[in-house]
Order: C-alpha cells, then sequence, then structure tokens
C-alpha cells in the first residue's frame, strides 16, 4: 500500500532575464531621441529648399496677424514675455520645484528641471543648424515687436512652453488631475504656437516642429533619467513559505 506524499511547494524555473540587445534600453531611448533631433533637422532643411512651402507659411502668418489686434494682441505679447529667455530660467526653477513638492523628492525636482532645459536646449542648437530665416515682420501693417535676431526653424518659446507643460505633467499624479492637466497643456502650447505666427516671428512650420519634437523629447528623457535613477540593485523577490 503506498504511503501518501506530504505537499511540496511547486519547483519554481528559474529564467535569466530578458536581454534588451547590445544596445540596452538606455541606449535606444537616447538613439530615439538622436533620431528624432536629425528627422527635425533634416525637415528645417528641405523646409529651405522648398521655396513653395515658404510661400503658403507666409500667407499664413498675415492671415493670423489680421486678427491680431485688442485683447488677442495682449494675449500675444503676454505669452511672448513669459515663455522668453528672460523668464526661462525663472519657469524651469518653478518646474523642478513643483516637482521635488509634488513627488516629495529632491530627484524629481532635477528630473523635472531637466525636462524643461534639455528640450529647449536641443531646439536653440537646431535652429544655428537650420539657419531659416524668419518671416519678414517689418511688411506687417500692426508690429508690436522688434525683429528677433536669433534663426527661426524650430520655434524656441514653443519648444519651452511644451517642455514646461510636459515636466509639469509627469510630476502629477495618474488619474483625473493629469487628464486636466494635459487638456490645459495643450492649450497652452496651441496659444503659445499661435502668438508666434500672429506676432509674426515664426512661420506656422516652425511651431508645428516644436509642438511635436519637444513632448518627443520630454517623454524619452523621462525614460532615460528614471532608469539612471532607479536602483541598480533593487530587492529580490521573496520565495513564499508553503503552509505546513
Amino acid at each position: 500500500m503506498d504511503t501518501p506524499r506530504p505537499d511540496t511547494p511547486a519547483r519554481r524555473v528559474m529564467r535569466p532575464p530578458a536581454r534588451s540587445g547590445p544596445l540596452g534600453a538606455r541606449g535606444k531611448v537616447v538613439l530615439s531621441m538622436l533620431g528624432a533631433v536629425v528627422l527635425t533637422a533634416v525637415l528645417g532643411r528641405v523646409l529651405l529648399a522648398v521655396p513653395a512651402v515658404g510661400e503658403f507659411d507666409l500667407r499664413l502668418v498675415a492671415a493670423a496677424h489680421r486678427g491680431l489686434d485688442g485683447p488677442a494682441a495682449s494675449w500675444a505679447l503676454g505669452i511672448d514675455a513669459a515663455f522668453g529667455p528672460l523668464a526661462a530660467a525663472v519657469l524651469a526653477a518653478l518646474a523642478a520645484l513643483v516637482g521635488a513638492l509634488l513627488r516629495r523628492s529632491v530627484w524629481a525636482g532635477v528630473r523635472s528641471g531637466t525636462l524643461v532645459a534639455v528640450p529647449w536646449g536641443i531646439v536653440e542648437g537646431l535652429k544655428l543648424l537650420v539657419r531659416r530665416p524668419r518671416p519678414e515682420i517689418e511688411s506687417l501693417p500692426n508690429q508690436l515687436l522688434l525683429p528677433p535676431g536669433s534663426f527661426s526653424f524650430p520655434s524656441g518659446h514653443t519648444a519651452f512652453a511644451a517642455a514646461f507643460c510636459v515636466a509639469i505633467l509627469l510630476s502629477l499624479p495618474a488619474g483625473w488631475v493629469r487628464r486636466v492637466g494635459i487638456v490645459l497643456a495643450v492649450l497652452v502650447t496651441a496659444m503659445t504656437a499661435w502668438s508666434r505666427v500672429a506676432l509674426g516671428v515664426h512661420h506656422p512650420t516652425d511651431v508645428l516642429a516644436s509642438m511635436l519634437l519637444a513632448p518627443v523629447l520630454g517623454l524619452l528623457l523621462a525614460r532615460l533619467l528614471d532608469a539612471t535613477g532607479s536602483s541598480p540593485h533593487p530587492d529580490p523577490p521573496r520565495t513564499p513559505t508553503p503552509a505546513p
């Protein structure tokens, strides 16, 4: 007569950790960021080589400028000052402070400030690489700004607004708060893009490039920073103790 065996816990099959390829997860993120930057630079050079696109851009600038009067002009000038170079350092520091307070972590504050500064800096570097001239602001009937001395593609104001919004959004807790934040972020970025075109300091394709590039860089950079800031030696999983 067979003797019944006592219950024994099921053996756990130990599998080697999945490999992410020779580059690794961080390398893939860096390559994705580099690819986005190179693609934007190529797009900028293509815009320079196709005069028809520039002519269409200028028609859109003139159409947007015709609606720039009264409160709309005040809004546009306010956005110009709020996201300009002089206020950029203050807003980047504000994003870092908000991130640190919401996440209760100094690293989270550094992360938020980096998510604002790096995409904005990359866009400013792309301007020097592409070297697209700005629209002729002097030809507009209601010139509200002096002609900027920098190049046009991509839009620095729009990139900064988008990067700032991404940094704040990623600091917010998931749920309805972040969903409301996404709606506000889209509105802020879109208003900034409109103001740059209406004021005659950017082509529509300039602001469109920034609206796409800055959030992509921000999200990819957040993944890279999260991977870098995570613990390299996580606690091993606990093996459940079998019931007697």
